[in-house]
C-alpha cells in the first residue's frame, strides 16, 4: 500500500493504518535522530516523540511533501525544542573515551574511529543550517528540493549551505591531517 492510501485511510478514521507508516519509517527516523543527537537513548526518545506528533497531526497532513520529509521536519523541530528547554550539550569527547576503552582492536581501527569521530565533531560545529543541510544530503540522501522543504529555506540557500559546509569541512580535515604529520 502507498503512503497516500495509508494516510487517506487514517484520515477517514482507520487509526490502525498508522502502524503501517510506523513500521515503514521507524528505522529511517531513528537513524536520522541518532545523527542529530549521537546517543542511542536520546535518539529513541526523539524518534518516539516524532511519531507521537505525527500520529496527532497526520489528519492535517496535506501531502505537499513526502511523508518522510514531513517526519524529518517534525524530528528536527522537536529536537530543537527539546534542546532549548533542556539546554543539553553533548560531549563528544566522552563518547570517544568510551569507545577507546571498549575497543580492544588494533590501533589502526582506533585511529579510523577517532578520525570518524573527529569528522562528526567538525560537522556538529558547523552552523545549524549548514549542518542540517549536510546531514540531510549526505546521510539521508535527500534531494535539494526535499532539504529545502524540511528546513523551510530556498533551494539556493540549500546549495549555498552545502557549499560552505563542504568547504569548511575540507579545510578542517586538512588541518586535522596536518596535525597528524
Amino acid at each position: 500500500m502507498q503512503d497516500k492510501e495509508i494516510i487517506f485511510a487514517f484520515q477517514r478514521g482507520d487509526k490502525t493504518a498508522f502502524d503501517f507508516l510506523l513500521e515503514k519509517y521507524k528505522k529511517r527516523v531513528y537513524f536520522f535522530a541518532r545523527k542529530l543527537v549521537h546517543d542511542h537513548q536520546e535518539a529513541e526518545d526523539l524518534s518516539q516523540e516524532t511519531f507521537l506528533k505525527a500520529y496527532r497531526n497526520l489528519s492535517k497532513f496535506r501531502g505537499e511533501s513526502s511523508l518522510l520529509t514531513w517526519l524529518f521536519k517534525i524530528c528536527i523541530n522537536h529536537n530543537h525544542s527539546y534542546l532549548r528547554k533542556r539546554k543539553l550539550l553533548f560531549d563528544r569527547n566522552k563518547n570517544l573515551e568510551r569507545l577507546a576503552q571498549k575497543s580492544k582492536s588494533s590501533l589502526d581501527l582506533l585511529a579510523s574511529r577517532e578520525m570518524g569521530d573527529t569528522i562528526r565533531e567538525k560537522v556538529q560545529k558547523l552552523p545549524k543550517k549548514q549542518r542540517l543541510s549536510l546531514i540531510l544530503r549526505v546521510w539521508e540522501e535527500m534531494s535539494y528540493q526535499e532539504i529545502s522543504i524540511v528546513l523551510g529555506i530556498s533551494l539556493d540557500s540549500v546549495k549555498v549551505n552545502l557549499f560552505y559546509a563542504r568547504k569548511t569541512l575540507r579545510k578542517e580535515c586538512e588541518e586535522f591531517f596536518d596535525e597528524l604529520s
